[in-house]
């Protein structure tokens, strides 16, 4: 069993008398530590949880197992970089670890089921009043002066809280209780609104109107389409669309969307067993503390004996389960017909070989931008990943990585290819900056464009390892990437959904029109693929695909 000294915590905390009590924290940390824990006092206590509000800080009052700085509000304290993690609503990077304060006031209100049910509403009649807001003070300058908007428009507003109150006074259940939700049934809409836009702060406010019935009009983080349904919100990008949408949905507008489904596919999955992976990600020892996670391209049901590999070979370099992700959605054999006709518009391959795109590289394609969207959803700017595909095996440098990886911190780059490099053509130091030949996007390079830039090199001659800058993949078996390396790749891929190429030529072409993502090859190799060496045959043969 652990003790848990919780300190600076507000009134209501541990007695439950506040909807945000200590038994969600307590059932998080339990998933943290695999094992019972309990609230306990300073002396007896091994780990500290401090609230961001606490003004004098036990941090160095005894000898902790770990230290976490809390924040339930938009902000944070100064010294959040000498805890051992921060709990707070951004992205995972560093030692932060994302938790949006909605996920607390559901685990008290309905329960997680409320998430992994995901079931759309059965909402049936439409409510004869039009808005309501329930605000406690007046800070708040963008969501005052829209409810300033709504009123000149000639739209009434029920104020139900402290502010502008005109029912009479405040109303007076709890927002986690039955009797608030049957009050605010009785509308259509639900000013949910932040104090401050921030990266994933996302509080209760917006859950209120999804446990009605009512439809939530949404600002503050613009994250807040990755976790809910934006066919079931009113997001607030653009004021005066957002009053003109309230101001003219129709009965069946209002029907169909009040009974979409709440949470997207990432929100449905996003639970408490989430944010207990990723802490324990950030408290617990890892093999390579510069790497925040390893990507690993491949699915246990479409190939068993490269997974059990793949995991045999995380085993040996010390990578946990929570060091590692799998993903892989799509094979060859789910790639439809239709997917093919959506995803290849134009058919590049035809360039370069008679049979053109294959359903493999749809595939590979599909799977490449799943999971950059899974890095950029998760994380933020400050992290630095390997992505690895499913026949990638290490190299005798492994040993080395943490170096490599010492060495390139701190530096600019996107990008650095660091496998498949025991071939002499796929020496950095004898092979030109690009591809001399054609390729699905273009005819000709463009020598005077690449001979402009700078010969860059993120190493200096006579080191062991040298990372030079090329305008091409090497082989996309084992690559570093930044958060900003992925992010701009996964927005090419949004922008350009093409994906008529095969991904080394994709990723190519994004190098050669975008100058300012930086690709490198590393002298030293770290993995190379089992079927470049012929150990096993490639999953790409033929009509196979």
């Amino acid at each position: 069993m652990i003790k848990i000294h919780f300190a600076g915590f507000w009134s209501g905390f541990h007695d439950k008398t506040n909807p945000n009590h200590e038994e969600f924290y307590l059932a998080l940390f339990k998933e943290v530590y695999g094992c019972e824990v309990r609230a306990g006092s300073l002396e007896e206590s091994t780990v500290l949880v401090e609230n961001t509000q606490n003004k004098n800080s036990l941090r160095t009052a005894k000898a902790w197992l770990h230290t976490y700085l809390y924040s339930a509000e938009s902000y944070l304290r100064s010294d959040a970089a000498a805890y051992t993690c921060v709990l707070y609503g951004q992205r995972n990077h560093k030692n932060f670890v994302n938790l949006p304060l909605y996920l607390t006031y559901i685990f008290h209100s309905k329960g997680l089921s409320f998430i992994q049910e995901n079931a759309p509403g059965t909402v049936t009649k439409v409510p004869e009043k039009g808005v309501l807001t329930i605000i406690s003070n007046d800070g708040g300058h963008f969501r005052n002066g829209f409810l300033n908007a709504l009123e000149q428009r000639g739209i009434h507003i029920t104020y139900a809280g402290h502010y502008k109150n005109n029912i009479g006074g405040p109303l007076q259940p709890q927002y986690n209780t039955p009797e608030f939700w049957e009050y605010c049934k009785q509308f259509k809409f639900i000013i949910s609104m932040e104090n401050s836009e921030e990266d994933t702060y996302i509080t209760e406010k917006i859950t209120h109107g999804l446990y009605a019935g009512s439809i939530p009009v949404y600002w503050g983080s613009k994250q807040v389409s990755t976790y809910f349904n934006s066919e079931r919100i009113i997001e607030v990008t653009d004021r005066d669309a957002a009053i003109n949408r309230i101001a003219t949905m129709t009965d069946e507008e209002w029907l169909r969307m009040v009974n979409q489904r709440p949470f997207t596919e990432f929100g449905q999955k996003f639970t408490i067993q989430t944010v207990a992976k990723y802490i324990r990600n950030v408290v617990l020892p890892r093999p390579f503390p510069l790497l925040d996670q390893v990507y690993i391209l491949c699915n246990p049901e479409f190939e068993p004996s490269r997974y059990e590999r793949c995991k045999e070979m995380c085993k040996d370099l010390g990578l946990s389960d929570d060091n590692v992700t799998f993903l892989c959605p799509t094979y060859k054999h789910t790639i439809t017909q239709e997917m093919m006709q959506t995803y290849v518009k134009v058919d590049l391959v035809k360039r370069l070989r008679r049979l053109g795109t294959k359903r493999g590289d749809v595939s590979l394609m599909l799977n490449d931008c799943a999971i950059m969207e899974s890095i950029v959803k998760n994380f933020k700017s400050g992290s630095t990943f390997l992505i690895l595909q499913s026949d990638a095996f290490t190299l005798p440098a492994i040993k080395d990585l943490n170096s490599c990886l010492q060495h390139l911190s701190g530096k600019r780059w996107d990008s650095i290819n660091i496998g498949c490099g025991l071939q002499e053509s796929a020496n950095p130091l004898k092979r030109l900056s690009y591809i001399d030949s054609i390729t699905p996007y273009r005819d000709n390079p463009n020598i005077a464009l690449f001979n402009s830039q700078p010969s860059e090199d993120l190493s200096k001659e006579g080191d062991i390892n040298r990372y030079i800058r090329k305008f091409m993949t090497r082989c996309l078996d084992a690559v570093l990437y930044t958060y900003e390396g992925c992010y701009k790749m996964y927005t090419h891929m949004l922008q350009d959904r093409n994906f008529g190429g095969p991904d080394d030529y994709y990723f190519t072409n994004k190098m050669e029109i975008d100058m300012d993502f930086k690709n490198y090859w590393s002298t030293v190799p770290y993995f190379d693929q089992r079927s470049n060496c012929g150990y096993e045959p490639s999953s790409y043969q033929g009509d196979s695909y």
